[in-house]
């Protein structure tokens, strides 16, 4: 099904009358143009999979200029339609139909990778019934049978100069039902497999008619593996999946195959060609409208999973198809859709909202790291998951200073990379707001982590599940809605002034967690947790970290709380 104009199917929106009249799904707000537009109900899902709540797009269109805004409403106007289309065409298809569940195996339709198993399993049939019956012969009855095949073999080389392939038409399609294959009839593969199949009986014929004069024709030892179990990417990916225990990474690696088999079936990986599937697949990826980064990351996941075949010995290839595969050609994520840091008045707003200043408190499991997150955020940088998993021994003292590790030491702390783990000074900001009292507190309550209330019992195991969700609410509420903000834009800001504060590139790359990802040299048998940048160097650059356009006075103590002089 193909919609021509998807804005039929959608409820009309009044626009505004008189002299400040606005086009349609163009609306001004606080001297800046957003794109507004609902989706259909038939679809009952936005754009990204996820339940669309809101039922619609809201999105800032970065600018107070006209002009720019209207250029930049026709292209997401012209996007929002393409989505659209597509999703209507899936519901439409057969919206009560579930997916089929994926057969065991490669594709069950021939192709020319799996000829070569159907014949040698044929050939080893052939012979292993050869020597059964040879020997049981009485020397008149091998006479007959030499007759016979040298008979045999000139009927079938008559038929090969004429290729005529009717001798065995009925052995192909006896051959193929019992491999569980389909062969479109007159087509290409079909004529390849009849071409082979016929040179290989009379390969077999002149075999046996050798071994009936004495001459020994080996027999293979075994039989050769069935066609339909040549590994694919999902063998390779079930194996690869057994040595990691991320359920995200596992989901996000399963859904790439799942992508590329719908695209071209479950082929066996020895018939992935760099042309025609490498760059195939990046072609649709950047006809969906994805950003390079996003595609890069999709081809890069199923390279990684060839990679780790060809390693582990489960396939034989000479290069992997997914590597060197450019991607130039593709957009990058436009500057206006992509995240950024806060600016100082964002800033200002949050520590200025009813949470910072009359003591409201959020609810649920997000009721303690509410408060503390933004304030960790803009002074340490660590992501989101590495915050809600920290954990009170995590805040200790090394020489005199406090500082935050970040690890995965506990079997419920996850890094992003084994290089994430690091140490992060604590910013004398966050000790007059009292973090270090908090932390205590919540050891001297007994509470193994520092923001006890999060669980992890969601599917990805993540604490800050919970806390993402509510952040994204809390500036939405305080009327942050640029779609660009989110809890990893403090780390942004946490980098953007230190290095405005004179911090050098590599000690902005060691506390944020990528300096060893920079290839620093090392004894290789170190752990990561041994090759630490200098921690002199970073509390000087912490000790120089400041946001002068920001005011905190109103979150200090106005004395050190009780225990925090003497630590």
């Amino acid at each position: 099904m193909f919609i021509e104009n998807p804005q039929l199917l959608l409820p009309p929106e009044p626009a505004k009358q008189g002299a400040d009249a606005l086009p349609l799904y163009l609306f001004l707000r606080d001297g800046t143009y957003y794109f507004k537009r609902k989706y259909p109900a038939a679809i009952g899902r936005n754009a990204s999979g996820r339940l669309a709540e809101a039922k619609q797009v809201w999105k800032s269109l970065s600018t107070d200029d006209l002009s720019v805004a209207l250029k930049r409403l026709g292209q997401e106007n012209q996007r929002f339609e393409q989505r659209v289309a597509r999703a209507l065409s899936k519901v439409a298809d057969n919206p009560k139909v579930p997916k089929a569940a994926r057969d065991e195996g490669t594709t069950k339709y021939l192709m020319p990778e799996h000829i070569p198993y159907i014949i040698s399993r044929y050939e080893y049939g052939i012979l292993q019934t050869d020597d059964e019956h040879r020997k049981e012969l009485t020397k008149e009855e091998r006479a007959e049978h030499i007759e016979y095949l040298e008979d045999w073999i000139e009927t079938y080389r008559e038929c090969c100069a004429f290729e005529d392939f009717s001798p065995v038409e009925d052995l192909a399609g006896d051959l193929l039902s019992f491999e569980r294959l389909i062969a479109p009839p007159e087509s290409e593969v079909k004529r390849q497999f009849l071409w082979e199949l016929m040179n290989k009986d009379i390969e077999l014929a002149e075999a046996q008619l050798a071994r009936a004069r004495g001459k020994m024709h080996k027999t293979p030892a075994r039989l050769p593996p069935a066609p339909r179990d040549m590994p694919t990417l999902m063998d390779l990916y079930e194996a690869w999946a057994k040595g990691q225990s991320e359920v995200r990474t596992r989901d996000t690696y399963l859904g790439f195959v799942d992508e590329f088999e719908s695209l071209y079936r479950a082929i066996p990986v020895v018939a992935i060609d760099h042309d025609e599937h490498g760059l195939g697949y990046r072609d649709y990826l950047a006809s969906c409208e994805l950003m390079r980064e996003t595609v890069r990351n999709r081809i890069g996941g199923l390279a990684t999973l060839l990679r780790y075949g060809m390693s582990e010995g489960l396939v034989s290839l000479d290069r992997n198809p997914f590597d060197n595969i450019k991607f130039d050609m593709i957009p990058e994520t436009p500057a206006h859709e992509q995240r950024r840091s806060y600016d100082y008045a964002e800033l200002r707003t949050i520590f200025e909202s009813p949470m910072y200043t009359r003591g409201e408190r959020a609810e649920g499991q997000s009721s303690e790291v509410a408060y503390w997150g933004p304030l960790l955020g803009m002074f340490a940088g660590p992501r989101i998951e590495e915050l809600c998993q920290l954990r009170v021994e995590d805040i200790q003292r090394i020489n005199g200073e406090w500082a935050i590790r970040i690890a995965d030491l506990d079997p419920q702390q996850h890094l992003k990379a084994s290089g994430s783990y690091r140490l992060v000074p604590i910013h004398q900001e966050l000790v007059a707001c009292g973090f270090l009292d908090f932390v205590e507190n919540q050891k001297r309550a007994g509470h193994q982590r520092v923001f006890h209330s999060l669980k992890n019992d969601n599917k990805y195991k993540r604490f800050s599940n919970a806390y993402g969700k509510w952040h994204s609410a809390f500036l939405d509420r305080l009327g942050l809605d640029d779609e660009r903000l989110c809890f990893h834009s403090y780390r942004f800001s946490f980098k953007q002034q230190l290095g405005i504060c004179g911090a050098t590139d590599e000690v902005k790359d060691a506390l944020t967690g990528h300096w060893l990802e920079k290839g620093v040299s090392g004894k290789g048998y170190m752990r990561v947790r041994d090759k630490q940048y200098p921690f002199p160097i970073l509390v000087e650059a912490i000790g120089k970290l400041r946001y002068d356009e920001v005011d905190l006075q109103h979150l200090h103590f106005s004395q050190p709380p009780v225990g925090q002089a003497e630590r």
